[in-house]
């Protein structure tokens, strides 16, 4: 078996909504999140601006899963962009992009499940993203089923990642193969 992947989305997973939770912008300053003035091209390469609400902890919490043997792979509508002005700000080190549409779910799945699948494989995958349209947990019981380890991992979009799925995360890794740090595979 291969390294275990963990695909992450940046909407409502790194990057916070204030206006979902009570409280707004006061609430999520709370939970540690720091405001960042986005200016630029937006992944679509249109002009893009605003206000994008991100955790400094989140850096070391995913360089935390590297270290532990994941593969770290962005899965979300920033495409590239999550690369160059994402990362940067929480410390994070250039890993792959999928590319994913830039739409909701329909029909009860996630866009994003067709590449994140081609991209994957039969690798064991840990799945962060606040929008999933139902039928992804069947789909990951299934792989299971088939001795892939897969977790689905859907955190609130005003809330985020929190510590307690990052547990979650690396009990699971604990559980999938081993994997020496970055990726690669242990002797």
């Amino acid at each position: 078996m291969s390294c275990p992947v963990v695909v992450l989305d940046v909407d409502g997973v790194l990057a916070v909504d204030p206006d979902a939770l009570p409280g707004g912008q006061v609430a999520v300053r709370e939970l540690g999140y720091q405001a960042h003035e986005f200016d630029g091209l937006g992944p679509d390469g249109s002009p893009a601006r605003g206000t994008v609400w991100l955790k400094p902890e989140h850096g070391a919490w995913l360089r935390e899963l590297r270290d532990r043997g994941a593969e770290l792979v962005w899965g979300t509508s920033w495409g590239r962009v999550a690369v160059t002005w994402i990362a940067p700000r929480l410390g994070l080190p250039e890993f792959p992009v999928i590319e994913v549409p830039r739409r909701g779910p329909a029909f009860g799945w996630s866009s994003k499940i067709g590449p994140i699948q081609r991209w994957v494989g039969d690798r064991p995958l840990a799945w962060i993203d606040d929008q999933l349209g139902g039928k992804e947990p069947g789909w990951a019981e299934e792989r299971r089923d088939d001795d892939i380890p897969t977790l689905i991992v859907q955190p609130h979009p005003g809330r985020g990642l929190e510590r307690a799925h990052v547990e979650e995360i690396l009990s699971w890794l604990t559980a999938a193969r081993s994997c020496g740090a970055g990726g690669t595979p242990a002797p």
